[in-house]
């Protein structure tokens, strides 16, 4: 009984040193393969290279997105996939009586600094009242999982998951296999 409850402890601490790990996850199909990085800080650094960078929260379709996108980078043999994930550092706004913003939560320096470096790239933050209207919060926000295909310091080619979105894997996979496309075209 002891020995089980060791190795199941043991199981337990390997997985969450795992599931933590920033290192670099090598990801293969078929002799073809990719790794996978998570970042934050340095990301400020891959954006003036080239890069392919999948921003994710929680609140997001962002598993699918992964998914495929790793496994199209397995197949376009492109290395290495970078992820940022915001979940802790975006603003969060409710309405108050179906029309006046309420921020219950700053965003980060990091997430502020992050929208001035994606620029047109960031969205007008938006949020559905009681009518089913938009309401212009007047701040603007990163909707995630979004790709990024950054080439020479230049985003070429971006993609937002919409949870609202239609969108079958197989064409989700044609969308970042165009992205990789363009990160692979020399007149890019």
């Amino acid at each position: 009984m002891l020995v089980v409850a060791i190795f199941l402890l043991l199981i337990i601490i390997n997985f969450e040193s795992i599931r933590n790990n920033d290192e670099n996850v090598l990801l293969s199909f078929n002799n073809s393969h990719t790794t996978y990085k998570k970042i934050k800080n340095k990301v400020f650094d891959v954006l003036t290279s080239d890069a392919v960078i999948i921003f994710t929260s929680e609140n997001t379709e962002a598993s699918k997105a992964k998914k495929i996108l790793y496994n199209t980078a397995v197949i376009s043999d492109y290395r290495p996939i970078y992820e940022v994930d915001l979940t802790t550092e975006e603003i969060e706004i409710e309405l108050v009586d179906n029309k006046d913003v309420k921020i219950t939560k700053e965003p980060t320096e990091f997430y502020k600094k992050l929208l001035s470096e994606l620029g047109s790239f960031s969205e007008v933050y938006a949020i559905k009242n009681d009518f089913g209207e938009y309401i212009n919060t007047g701040y603007q926000k990163i909707y995630t999982p979004l790709v990024v295909f950054v080439k020479d310091g230049n985003i070429l080619y971006s993609h937002y998951l919409s949870q609202d979105e239609e969108i079958s894997d197989e064409e989700l996979k044609e969308v970042y296999l165009y992205g990789f496309k363009l990160l692979n075209d020399e007149n890019a």
